[in-house]
């Protein structure tokens, strides 16, 4: 299987989107089995000729040479989902910034999201876009299609206080409550709630607490030697057992064993956990 991570381009997407992946894997390859974990991104995928089964914590995606595209988004999982692949297949994937794909849509995002893996038709046109820039073979130009694509469809995104809310979140983590941002802004916490899941699919604390796990992700790949008591710390967990807690609900497992096994497609946006037979 080949996975190529890319950043668009287009200094008017990098605003919105933080990376695309190409994945391809050939008729040959074995069936690969991995975990994936929770994202504050809006993911956009998009796959030729592949079936995807959706049960529970599972997606078994198989090639299927009559189906012509399936077109997924994939938002708002709080538990590690196994990802398994059997046969060949030619997807690309775009990480979207949270609130970014807001910018592109007419309605909020979370008119499109049914549930946490959900078929994603928002023009149109899609369908029948990204079966074209699917079937473009070289790799430059099959980015370049999908940049015009989406630059094409860009309206921006504007709101009272979510980006700022958002910043907040992200810098603070669990040290800026969303009771006392809620009071600075003039809201209540309920209408903060309600604002993040219209338009993030996610509430303030599951937000908050995935941003921490993915830096202590970060963390741990630039320092592998820290123990788990400086990261323990470093982010704001009140003791090892908190974070022990947090990171079992967030990835199944604990810290140590999590860092163990995680191998980084890239430490900022894809971590898998690599299986060999499927279990979850």
């Amino acid at each position: 299987m080949q996975v190529s991570l890319l950043k668009p381009g287009s200094s008017e997407l990098q605003k919105y989107i933080e990376c695309f992946y190409i994945l391809k894997r050939s008729a040959q390859e074995e069936p690969i089995n991995y975990l994936t974990f929770p994202s504050v991104f809006s993911i956009v995928v998009i796959s030729q000729h592949t079936r995807t089964v959706h049960h529970k914590q599972q997606l078994t995606i198989t090639y299927d040479p009559e189906t012509p595209l399936e077109t997924k988004l994939v938002a708002n999982f709080n538990k590690p989902v196994l990802v398994r692949y059997v046969g060949a297949a030619n997807e690309i994937t775009a990480y979207f910034k949270p609130l970014g794909l807001n910018a592109f849509l007419d309605e909020p995002l979370s008119t499109f999201q049914k549930e946490d893996y959900t078929d994603f038709k928002p023009f149109p046109d899609y369908e029948r876009s990204m079966q074209r820039i699917l079937s473009i073979t070289e790799q430059a130009d099959k980015i370049k299609a999908l940049e015009s694509y989406w630059l094409g469809k860009l309206k921006r995104f504007e709101h009272p206080f979510l980006p700022q809310l958002v910043h907040a979140f992200s810098e603070a983590g669990e040290m800026a409550s969303v009771t006392a941002q809620a009071i600075v802004l003039g809201v209540s916490r309920v209408t903060v709630t309600n604002e993040f899941r219209k338009h993030l699919g996610l509430t303030p604390g599951h937000f908050k607490k995935i941003i921490r796990l993915r830096k202590s992700i970060s963390e741990q790949k630039k320092q592998p030697g820290n123990r788990l008591s400086d990261l323990t710390y470093a982010l704001d967990y009140f003791d090892q057992s908190h974070m022990t807690r947090e990171f079992r609900a967030l990835t199944g497992m604990p810290p140590k064993k999590f860092f163990r096994d995680i191998a980084h497609i890239d430490p900022e946006y894809i971590s898998w956990m690599f299986l060999s037979p499927p279990r979850l």
